[in-house]
């Protein structure tokens, strides 16, 4: 039984440095961004076209081939990725969620793969069935130990329409970034929970 808690006790130390960037609802981004500045990039302000790549943002940068605003973006301004994608980078230190509203240009045929990238590692993402609305459907991730970039690609799927996206968001945090585990770390308790089983396989032999 000893053997077995300091085993569960092992896992969970191990756990942390397993974790993932994970994607999360409206109402999850609202309750887990409670006391973090919010910063919202709406595209409201005008821009020489051709939009430049990278594109600064007021939360970080756009790299990727995007224009000016769609017909379909109503009632306010977007950027529109067409048929391409491009990634969303350069965030404030302590960055822990972002978010956009994915506006299509008609249909919900489209998929949308995003990469997410955060200190606690990267994950791969697959949206689909987001109609068009005025004001888009949601799109967010959180990593705790803080984002590093997204990237959006349109996976061509027909019929195939264009989209764009407004109001990118992030959250950040005043706390200072959760320590990376390091591999020698790991590797030091991945040892230990060796030693730990075959400790108990011995007792158990006895």
């Amino acid at each position: 039984m000893k053997t077995l808690s300091a085993f569960c006790l092992m896992l969970a130390a191990i756990a942390p440095a397993l974790a993932q960037p994970v994607q999360v609802n409206e109402s999850e981004f609202a309750v887990l961004a409670t006391d973090m500045q919010r910063i919202v990039e709406n595209f409201n302000q005008p821009r020489p076209l051709p939009l430049p790549s990278p594109l600064p943002l007021a939360n970080g940068q756009f790299v990727g081939s995007a224009s000016g605003s769609a017909p379909w973006c109503v009632p306010s301004p977007c950027m529109t990725l067409n048929l391409g994608g491009g990634t969303f980078s350069g965030f404030p230190s302590g960055t822990r969620l972002w978010s956009a509203r994915i506006i299509p240009a008609t249909g919900t045929s489209n998929i949308y793969d995003f990469e997410v990238v955060g200190h606690s590692g990267a994950q791969q993402f697959s949206v689909t069935g987001i109609p068009w609305s005025l004001n888009g459907g949601f799109v967010g991730f959180h990593d705790p130990r803080g984002l590093v970039s997204v990237r959006v690609t349109l996976r061509p799927v027909l019929p195939l329409f264009g989209y764009s996206v407004d109001n990118v968001e992030v959250a950040v945090s005043a706390d200072r970034p959760l320590p990376v585990p390091t591999l020698s770390v790991v590797g030091g308790w991945l040892l230990a929970l060796s030693l730990l089983s075959i400790g108990g396989w011995l007792t158990r032999c006895r």
